[in-house]
């Protein structure tokens, strides 16, 4: 486990004794509670769950996506399995559409630590997601390669919400992104910063993101997996989603 997963975990883990806050308790803002549907639409639309498969969701949090999603895949007769760490699970557990059944397994761990990986064995999944979750390591390269791994023949793998730290300076440094970073945050433009280049967003102390998800990462990565025989394409995110203007999906499949 490396440092940010870490500190990531205790963080999440102390929100799991708070009040559920359904949105916050997912790492979005509380504010964007409400639009779990839009989002699934949007992962049901890139993923494409079918019948009878067997799912994997790495790092599914207590936020209210993960209710909607087993709905879906329950109604397909989906065998799941969620990762994520124990007090997220335990909090999952507490109502009855998360409680551990046959169709149902939790794999409480980091992923993809050792251990966590040996409690998924050898299985293989036809669908895998991990949404909003590998900005919060420090060796995202580590994570999508043990994910693929576990991809079956004609599998897919949605990375989804990847905040892109360059697809952000892009935005921010942009007429109509800056208006809407003041008006996001109730604030006159002149107190949102003005980048004349995107590099000048990544460079600042504006930016809090993980500068390990950017462009060069993220094309990259595409052009490893495909040279590993998989295909691999970035996807925009539509209008309505929390971040659709700063984030992005990769969507990566294995050929039957």
């Amino acid at each position: 486990m490396d440092e940010l997963q870490r500190k990531s975990a205790e963080e999440f883990a102390r929100r799991m004794k708070l009040p559920l806050d359904t949105a916050a308790s997912a790492g979005r803002h509380s504010r964007d509670a409400g639009k779990e549907e839009r989002i699934l639409e949007d992962i049901c639309a890139k993923l494409l769950p079918g019948a009878k498969q067997a799912v994997l969701d790495i790092g599914c949090g207590a936020g209210g996506l993960t209710p909607a999603l087993l709905a879906r895949l329950r109604s397909l007769d989906c065998a799941v399995c969620l990762v994520d760490i124990p007090e997220v699970l335990a909090k999952l557990g507490e109502a009855p559409w998360g409680k551990e059944t046959p169709a149902l397994r939790h794999c409480p761990g980091i992923f993809p630590e050792p251990e966590t990986l040996a409690r998924l064995g050898e299985r293989r999944f036809d669908r895998i997601l991990a949404y909003s979750v590998l900005h919060y390591t420090s060796r995202p390269a580590d994570f999508v390669a043990a994910a693929a791994s576990l991809l079956a023949p004609g599998g897919r793998l949605l990375l989804g919400d990847l905040p892109n730290v360059d697809k952000k300076g892009r935005f921010l440094s942009s007429p109509a992104g800056r208006a809407f970073e003041a008006a996001y945050k109730g604030v006159p433009v002149s107190e949102v910063p003005e980048f004349r280049h995107p590099s000048e967003y990544v460079r600042s102390p504006y930016n809090t993101q993980n500068p390990a998800i950017c462009d060069g990462f993220l094309l990259e990565t595409a052009q490893d997996i495909r040279a590993q025989g998989l295909n691999a394409y970035l996807l925009p995110q539509p209008p309505g989603l929390p971040f659709s203007m700063t984030r992005e999906d990769l969507l990566i499949t294995r050929e039957p």
